[in-house]
């Protein structure tokens, strides 16, 4: 399979991981208990068959060992954002070293800083957002909604940072609940208590919108209808050119399955024009992350 920019196919946020070793250690959770596999064979075999040509590998702690190894496996058809470790919020210097010898695309934020900060430059992450700006690295932002709102002045005195606002950009809940089939699922209305800052977040040319994680955030059973104004309402902020679909695997393997999180594209925006589609679909990551 080769890149092809008029019909390529790419999932925008996947989670690969092993059992913890010592070889690969990582953080244990409900969601990925120790001996929890999500391993690359079994991703790229899901690819494959629904003719997918790559994707966004993100891992589920600040451990990079198995993310270079994925990466030197596959450089091609993966790209690579890190976790920032809440140990190394301001670490500038660590930030240079993954993107250089992990081979880093950008780095996963789950905290920006305190919020209500007036001054960008007094943020826990200000150094390391400047490392961003400074690599053309991408901030993965996941983070709760008060501090979403300190992004307006980061990007003001940060103009070329790119940006992608994790699932829809909801906000990251104070704590996970996990589902029958160890799946987050997250409480809070529809829709979220972010969706006026995402709209206005639109003004920053940098900023784009992870399309993913509905099973997580709908109140419904498959296709997550209850979502399609939140969709639309970004879709008509954004536009295609900077939304991109994610399926959120290994999350999906089971319910609602990876075949019909990639058709939810087609349920909420129906009458896109075949270039719109190809943008979520797999156009806004490739030109985000250099495939």
């Amino acid at each position: 399979m080769t890149l092809d920019q008029r019909v390529t196919k790419i999932d925008g946020h996947v989670h690969l991981f092993r059992a913890v070793s010592e070889r690969y250690p990582r953080a244990v959770h409900p969601m990925y208990p120790t001996d929890m596999q999500a391993p690359l064979e079994d991703l790229l075999e899901t690819l494959d068959r629904n003719d997918i040509y790559g994707a966004v590998v993100v891992p589920v702690s600040p451990h990079d060992e198995y993310l270079a190894e994925c990466l030197a496996t596959q450089p091609e058809r993966l790209r690579g954002i890190g976790v920032l470790s809440p140990d190394r919020l301001g670490d500038a210097d660590d930030a240079r070293r993954r993107f250089s010898e992990v081979g880093l695309k950008g780095l996963r934020v789950f905290h920006l800083g305190v919020p209500g900060t007036v001054s960008p430059e007094e943020l826990d992450t200000w150094p390391v957002l400047e490392v961003l700006q400074e690599v053309a690295g991408v901030l993965w932002l996941y983070v709760s909604a008060e501090e979403l709102k300190l992004l307006p002045r980061v990007l003001d005195r940060l103009p070329e940072l790119k940006v992608v606002l994790n699932h829809m950009g909801w906000p990251l809940p104070e704590e996970f609940q996990i589902d029958e089939l160890g799946r987050p699922t997250i409480p809070g209305l529809v829709p979220p208590p972010t969706l006026d800052t995402v709209r206005q977040l639109a003004g920053y040319e940098g900023v784009h919108v992870m399309f993913s994680g509905e099973y997580a955030f709908s109140r419904e059973a498959y296709p997550f209808s209850d979502l399609t104004g939140v969709v639309s309402a970004i879709y008509e902020s954004y536009g295609a050119g900077r939304m991109m679909w994610a399926s959120d695997y290994p999350w999906i393997r089971e319910a609602p399955g990876y075949e019909s999180q990639l058709s939810l594209v087609d349920h909420y925006l129906p009458d896109l024009s075949p270039g719109e589609r190809q943008d979520i679909m797999g156009g806004t990551a490739a030109r985000l992350l250099d495939w």
